[in-house]
């Protein structure tokens, strides 16, 4: 007997503690490190499944699209100012993207790959608090040009609250690299996004926040014609309390396009998956 009242009592302190968790408040907050902190950052994007239709004259074409692209950065801290940093570097060690499309009617698919390397980034951060980018050696390419633009979308994302939040609290987010993807093509578009707190570990100090977005954009023009596309993405985000930083995004998405020009068009639907990783270098 006693030993079921133990173990009873030990059930519910447990759940008493993960009470108290759930009523705490958390600060969670954009990254800003002291001077000099290096971040290595790991992102691999996969896409191995992507659909193609062409229609020419009412007739199909069927094709796949597979892509592939893996990052290999550096973000380091150059100053601050009131504790907030106004100037960051990224060391781009190395970047390679793999593209291959294949249409059914044809023997040999269409590859694209390239590889970057060894580029130095500078961000400073703007009176409206944007951050801007360029490019501090080398020649810029429109591929390197590209990256870039990437990279200061990724930095001026609006992903936590302004104020303390617990575990259920959902609030509106702003996805600037959703919002970059669509809005690189098309002139209209509309991108909304959500995060949720959906549990604490307070052993590791690990939030784990759910996160949402869609987008959808369209364009008309007499030369250029129709564009639309949707844009969704849906996953986990895990937040260092300790570290205040985001140490790891893992997400699915899916992008649908359309084009319709001068009798041709083209859909393609691609599905795929967007993991990041940071970690502080000593």
């Amino acid at each position: 007997m006693r030993k079921t009242i133990s173990i009873l009592a030990y059930f519910f302190s447990f759940l008493n503690i993960n009470l108290v968790v759930a009523e705490q408040s958390f600060n969670l907050k954009t990254p800003s490190f002291k001077e000099g902190t290096v971040i290595k950052i790991e992102i691999e994007a996969n896409a191995p499944d992507g659909i193609l239709i062409q229609q020419i004259d009412n007739e199909d074409k069927y094709g796949t699209m597979s892509v592939h692209k893996d990052y290999s950065l550096e973000r380091k801290t150059v100053s601050l100012a009131s504790d907030e940093e106004t100037k960051i570097h990224y060391n781009i060690k190395n970047v390679r993207t793999n593209i291959k499309i294949k249409y059914d009617d044809e023997d040999t698919p269409h590859f694209k790959n390239l590889a970057l390397r060894d580029i130095v980034v500078l961000g400073v951060k703007d009176t409206t608090g944007e951050w801007q980018f360029s490019v501090q050696n080398g020649k810029i390419t429109p591929d390197i040009e590209a990256l870039v633009s990437e990279l200061q979308a990724y930095e001026n994302r609006k992903w936590f609250a302004d104020h303390p939040v617990k575990i259920g609290d959902t609030w509106q987010i702003y996805p600037a690299f959703t919002d970059f993807v669509m809005t690189r093509d098309l002139q209209r578009v509309k991108t909304e996004g959500t995060m949720e707190l959906l549990n604490v570990n307070n052993e590791n100090k690990m939030a784990t926040l759910k996160f949402n977005a869609k987008s959808r954009g369209w364009d008309e023009n007499p030369e250029k014609g129709i564009r639309k596309a949707n844009f969704e993405t849906q996953g986990l985000l895990h937040y260092s309390l300790d570290l205040n930083l985001d140490m790891k995004l893992v997400v699915t998405s899916q992008l649908e396009s359309f084009y319709q020009t001068n009798g041709t068009t083209v859909s393609a639907i691609l599905p795929f998956t967007y993991k990041v990783t940071k970690a502080i270098q000593n």
